[in-house]
């Protein structure tokens, strides 16, 4: 399977894509959590979207073969700035 290169633009999706790296490779939150020296916990809240170190998630990308780029996505329409910043308050 060729690696694809999908726009993340919030944390749950961020959570999702973990989650589905995690699952491709037969691993459980435990054995994840493991290889990077923390608890099952830790696997959780990423994988929700919660906060979570951004030293844990280097080394949860670094366990599953990934990295992080930063780079210009281009012009975003409103509903992608309302997914990305949440929904305004009337």
């Amino acid at each position: 399977m060729s690696d694809r290169i999908l726009p993340i633009l919030n944390v749950i999706e961020l959570g999702k894509a973990l989650r589905a790296e995690r699952r491709m490779r037969g691993w459980t939150q435990a054995e994840l959590a493991e290889k990077i020296g923390r608890n099952r916990k830790t696997i959780v809240a990423l994988e929700r979207g919660e906060n979570v170190g951004t030293h844990h998630l280097m080394a949860v990308l670094m366990a599953l073969n990934k990295g992080l780029e930063i780079r210009s996505i281009g012009r975003l329409e409103f509903e992608q700035l309302q997914e990305v910043f949440g929904e305004d308050e009337d």
